[in-house]
């Protein structure tokens, strides 16, 4: 059994810290989080994606009450990791300003 642990920069501030688990060479767990440093160098987690809850999936950090969006049974957890890099590649700018705006709106009440 194999852990891994990485990080990569996607600009503006944006860390994400990748978590993966290999066991005789297959992917069996999964755990990438996407943050940026507040002004006050705290971490602020805006979208997420693990295998907790017996299924892959995403947690939407970004809307106002949080939102789980399952990936499908079938898909391998590999697949299912390359479609979240992929996800995360092409949209992390929008769940930033989306969770944001969010939280700016819930500080405002």
């Amino acid at each position: 059994m194999g852990k891994k642990l990485f990080y990569r920069s996607l600009g503006e501030e944006i860390e994400v810290r990748v978590e993966i688990e290999t066991q005789k060479g297959k992917l069996i767990d999964v755990r990438i989080t996407a943050y940026y440093l507040d002004k006050y160098g705290d971490e602020q987690q805006f979208v997420r994606w693990d295998c907790s809850h017996g299924q892959f999936h995403k947690d939407c950090i970004f809307k106002k009450k949080g939102a789980k969006e399952y990936y499908p049974k079938g898909l391998s957890l590999e697949d299912a990791y390359k479609m979240a890099i992929d996800d995360l590649d092409l949209n992390w700018r929008d769940y930033k300003l989306r969770y944001m705006k969010t939280k700016n709106d819930r500080n405002n009440r």
